[in-house]
């Protein structure tokens, strides 16, 4: 059988109530022809921990009712891959259609996360109590994660009822792989719950104990049917594939009930009814739905210059220009591919107020669009652009912001701007100079794609020499910095207080370089360089330098996911983090996750860095414990080669360093002590390597691993072995190799001090990391093992820059040309056809 064709688009699956689809009840089967099994047919049902996770049980009572007590369980209904306690059986697709019916009341919630779920769920083929078997397709009825960018909706929803779909696999379940696809998943009500808060989380999961949830998944001849029984409503979701779950295995698939991730519920009143599917009805033909193509342009509507290259994007073939106010054409036509960026030069911008449209003229064709898709009409697609253009000064120049600075001042001393005002207009060359006090923005502060510097004339974003800038994110409610240019430089920034689930600092963009930041007590990751996962790898942030920064005591409202440091999902080549600390975050200290669904990342280099006593909060103690490892180096055995060079970890609650099942993890003089001392329950090695891919290509000298709680654990899959006998490693304390001109164990006048309660690693006056003794090695310790942090041989040196309007930049034109400015904004409205109105940034 053919697998799922990959799609630039998907049109939603059909969501319907019973009412609208009475054509799909079971109207055909009769007494005779149905057959039904449920609690009371022992034989025919399994219980089975499936994929990833473990923890917790399924407890099957007298009367046939179950409770799955997942609280403790790590498995996770999760975009890439799925682990869960599952109550099944075996389904024959030659003779078996089926209903599967059940009432779920959720009794304990207090432990749920994003990736918590339950409800009905068919998988095509998995195996029990497998860790490894984590990738499979499935249709269910889930109380789960669902996205949408549908029907004018667009975003994230946790813990809701909805129809959830994935397919793409055609491998054994052990195998995963990057076709995975979810398009076909959808909530039923996305408005379910709206306006549920739970403690800083504006979206937390939409189920709370006390909940109850009947819910259906009917297979039929057309196809898989998701649906929520609500108040005397049936709410359908129908995926109209009868065969999709016999790809993996082609002669059988399984249907039952499951749980997932730190929650309890129970369930009653099911039931399992299986008909013939000759005797079943007739299959439905899926409807025709009718698709207007869509256009968008990511790109800032705030700018200095008068020309500008915008990226136009559209979901269907044709001709794309973008015409003046007048309706002229401002620029040459061009070409446009489903999800293929062209970059069109729009010149003439004059200061002000610019406004154009881009058109886009779909062609009759669509070759990408499903049998079950039409184009809706080849009219016209338009999309508004505007930018206002305003310049301050010259490059040379630097911009003065000021907390109590605002839209109109003129960016010196003595009339300072708001922030927002000069990141959107900064120019190549220019300092944004923010005085010291704390700003309380309102909303995020975005550098949109297309507000950049050049590698000769980078942008800097800095506090003044006087005294640090400190933004507090308390009042914002989407977040901090968030970086989607290139070329910037920030410098010397407090970071604190943000919100539940909303970054504090996130990179987006190329070639910038973050230094002398502190992010900390932040409501998510203190600093992530992450892109969008919509996007090619290419598009993905690289060339980024985070150095002599640190980041501490972050923890999201679930204290479950809150790292310091981040370059995770969607990662581009070339990024760094250099003489950098990471410490008390609930999370891990550091964090290189990679998921199947999107592949891997680009390799990412962490040197002369540190990370300790990640897993718990300082203020809260050992109150609340999670993960904690030190260096998190992958994520779903996907490839990376990382590398973590000369640095540092300790006194992590779990393991120092970790590979998080990458298998290409390379490691070069490090240095891990007492990792997983913390709690004996949770423990942790000072290095394990471990993977689920059939081959390893890991690299290790110089390591010096002691004390862990734990054995270091290397599970090695390749022909080259040789770093188990190197004796510049020391795993567990002890010489990997033979040579007697080394010592044969590690002892603790290595180190000029074991002190870590009492000493502190903190950033230099020469941004360097300075470990004052702790771990630091003495001469008793060999050469070529182990970390040696030493400084900097140029720190930076920034200059102040002449303030705007001095004539002492470098266009020498004084005040430069502006209009009453705006914030920063974006052109990444989408345009619509005829008869729709335009999303305007």
């Amino acid at each position: 059988m053919d697998s799922p064709r990959r799609r630039i688009r998907r049109a939603p699956l059909a969501l319907l109530t019973a009412s609208a689809l009475l054509a799909t009840t079971i109207t055909g089967a009769t007494a005779a022809t149905e057959s039904a099994t449920g609690p009371e047919d022992a034989d025919r049902w399994h219980t089975a921990h499936t994929g990833v996770g473990s923890g917790g049980e399924v407890i099957t009572h007298d009367d046939g009712t179950l409770t799955f007590d997942a609280v403790g369980n790590s498995g996770k209904i999760a975009d890439s891959e799925d682990g869960f306690w599952y109550h099944y059986t075996e389904v024959d697709p030659e003779t078996e259609n089926f209903t599967l019916e059940a009432t779920f009341e959720v009794e304990d919630a207090s432990g749920k996360d994003n990736q918590s779920g339950f409800g009905l769920i068919a998988v095509d083929d998995f195996i029990p109590n497998s860790g490894a078997a984590r990738y499979f397709n499935s249709a269910g009825t889930q109380v789960a994660k669902y996205h949408t960018s549908l029907d004018g909706e667009t975003g994230t929803r946790y813990g809701t009822p909805g129809g959830k779909v994935v397919h793409g696999y055609t491998e054994a379940p052990t195998q995963n792989s990057s076709d995975r696809d979810m398009t076909d998943s959808r909530a039923f009500d996305w408005h379910h719950k709206d306006g549920l808060v739970e403690g800083g989380n504006t979206n937390p999961p939409r189920f709370e104990a006390g909940d109850v949830y009947e819910l259906s998944l009917r297979k039929s001849n057309t196809g898989f049917h998701a649906i929520w029984h609500r108040d005397g409503e049936e709410l359908e979701s129908i995926s109209y594939d009868p065969n999709m779950l016999l790809v993996q295995d082609e002669e059988r698939y399984y249907v039952g009930l499951f749980t997932a991730r730190n929650i309890r519920t129970a369930v009653t009143d099911w039931s399992f009814t299986t008909i013939h599917p000759d005797d079943d009805e007739d299959p439905l033909e899926r409807p025709t739905e009718q698709v207007t193509p869509t256009l968008s342009a990511d790109i800032t509507s705030t700018t200095p210059h008068a020309e500008i290259e915008v990226p136009l994007l559209a979901d269907a073939y044709g001709e794309a220009v973008i015409l003046d106010e007048d309706g002229e054409e401002a620029t040459e036509t061009v070409d446009l591919e489903p999800g293929q960026r062209e970059l069109v030069e729009l010149a003439g911008l004059e200061p002000g107020d610019n406004s154009f449209t881009a058109r886009l003229t779909p062609h009759e064709e669509q070759p990408h669009y499903e049998n079950w898709e039409e184009l809706a009409s080849t009219d016209p697609v338009e999309l508004e652009l505007s930018f206002h253009v305003a310049r301050y000064g010259d490059p040379g120049e630097s911009l003065h912001v000021a907390p109590n600075g605002d839209a109109d001042g003129d960016g010196t001393q003595a009339d300072p701007l708001d922030l927002p005002t000069a990141v959107a207009y900064a120019q190549p060359g220019q300092q944004i100079v923010l005085a010291e006090g704390t700003y309380r923005p309102q909303e995020a502060i975005v550098v949109e794609r297309g507000r950049d510097g050049t590698s000769e004339q980078p942008i800097t974003l800095m506090s003044s020499p006087e005294g640090r800038a400190t933004l507090d994110l308390s009042e914002s409610s989407t977040g901090g910095l968030v970086l989607r240019g290139d070329h910037w430089h920030l410098h010397d920034l407090e970071i604190t207080r943000s919100r539940g689930y909303q970054k504090p600092l996130l990179i987006q963009g190329h070639h910038n370089v973050i230094e002398r930041i502190e992010t900390h007590h932040n409501g998510d990751t203190g600093l992530q360089i992450s892109g969008n996962g919509n996007e090619p790898f290419e598009m993905w942030p690289s060339h980024n330098l985070v150095v002599s920064s640190e980041s501490h005591s972050n923890a999201d409202p679930n204290v479950n996911d809150a790292d310091g440091f981040a370059a995770k999902l969607t990662v581009g080549e070339g990024n760094v983090f250099r003489h950098t600390i990471s410490h008390h975050n609930i999370d891990d200290g550091y964090d290189l996750y990679a998921k199947s669904t999107t592949g891997s990342i680009g390799t990412v280099t962490i040197e002369d860095s540190v990370a300790y006593s990640n897993g718990w909060l300082e203020e809260q103690g050992l109150d609340v414990l999670r993960q904690g490892n030190g260096f998190k180096l992958g994520g779903e055995s996907m490839p990376g080669d990382h590398l973590l060079r000369n640095s540092v970890a300790y006194n992590n609650l779990s393991h120092g360093v970790t590979s998080n099942s990458g298998p290409d993890v390379r490691l070069q003089d490090v240095t891990t002590v007492g990792n997983g001392l913390v709690s004996e329950e949770m423990g942790g090695s000072g290095i394990q390597l471990h993977t689920n891919a059939p081959e390893t290509a890991y690299e290790i000298t110089g390591a010096l691993s002691w004390r862990g709680s734990r054995e270091d654990s290397l599970q090695l899959g390749q022909e080259d072995t040789s770093l188990l006998q190197d004796p510049s490693n020391y795993f567990d304390g002890q010489r990997a190799g033979e040579d007697d001109s080394r010592p044969a164990e590690v002892t603790e006048d290595w180190f000029e001090s074991v002190d870590v309660d009492g000493v502190r690693p903190e950033i230099g006056e020469d941004g360097s990391v300075q470990m004052h003794g702790l771990l630091e090695l003495t001469d008793v310790a060999p050469e070529g093992t182990g970390a040696r942090i030493g400084a900097i041989e140029e720190p930076t040196v920034i200059e102040l820059m002449p303030e705007v309007g001095s004539g002492s930049g470098d266009g020498g034109s004084g005040d430069g040309d502006r209009t009453p400015p705006r914030g920063p904004g974006n052109n990444n409205g989408k345009g619509h056809g005829a008869g729709e109105h335009p999303v305007h940034g």
